[in-house]
């Protein structure tokens, strides 16, 4: 109880602080991303030729899909770091 105390107590650094910052907005950038995706259905309807069920149910995969694999890749980033967690998954998502 007491080191809850202490923590409370102490002042965040600044480099905790940025931390958090960048943590943050990766996070927002995020939700604007899907929220956006979301908003652009009439356009992509009319420009792919697909139904708004077609669309939802691709952006259903994706919600599973993120679901799925977001404990075993926390794992990961525990088991063998964040830092090579990050980067596969940058060369991996421009795999072609």
């Amino acid at each position: 109880m007491a080191d809850a105390l202490v923590a409370a107590q102490q002042k965040p650094t600044d480099a905790s602080f940025r931390t958090l910052l960048g943590v943050s907005a990766a996070h927002w950038v995020s939700h604007v991303y899907m929220y956006a995706l979301a908003m652009m259905f009439p356009f992509l309807k009319a420009e792919l030729g697909v139904s708004y069920v077609e669309l939802g149910f691709a952006l259903t995969v994706s919600g599973i899909t993120t679901f799925v694999t977001q404990a075993p890749i926390g794992y990961l980033c525990d088991r063998i770091g964040s830092l090579k967690v990050l980067l596969a998954g940058l060369v991996l998502g421009d795999w072609p």
